[in-house]
C-alpha cells in the first residue's frame, strides 16, 4: 500500500462526513440567500463526485472535483477575512473597549 491509498480514504471520509452534516443540517428555507443554497449544493455534488471517482479509480476526474471543493472553502475563508474561527463557531468575537 502507498501513501496515496491512505490519502484518498482520508478524502472520501471527509467527503462523506461534508455530506452527513450538509444532509442532516435543517435550515429554514427562506433564512439565507440563494446563493448559499446554491454553493452548499454545488459542494456536496463536488463531495459525492469525490467519492464516486475515487472509488472508481478515476483519479483525475477526482482531482477537479478535490479543485472544486478546495475553491469554495478559499471563497468562504476569503468571505470571513480570514477568520477560520468565524467558520468554525459560527460567530464573531469583536474587541471591546477593555481589551
Amino acid at each position: 500500500m502507498s501513501i496515496f491509498y491512505f490519502s484518498y480514504m482520508i478524502n472520501i471520509l471527509v467527503a462523506g462526513m461534508i455530506i452527513a452534516k450538509i444532509v442532516f443540517t435543517c435550515v429554514v428555507p427562506s433564512a439565507h440567500h440563494p446563493a448559499y443554497s446554491w454553493v452548499t449544493w454545488v459542494l456536496a455534488v463536488a463531495c459525492s463526485a469525490l467519492i464516486v471517482w475515487i472509488l472508481q479509480g478515476h483519479l483525475r476526474l477526482a482531482e477537479i472535483a478535490q479543485a472544486i471543493i478546495n475553491v469554495l472553502f478559499c471563497t468562504a475563508l476569503f468571505s470571513a477575512d480570514g477568520d477560520l474561527a468565524f467558520l468554525i463557531k459560527g460567530k464573531r468575537r469583536w474587541p471591546s473597549v477593555s481589551d
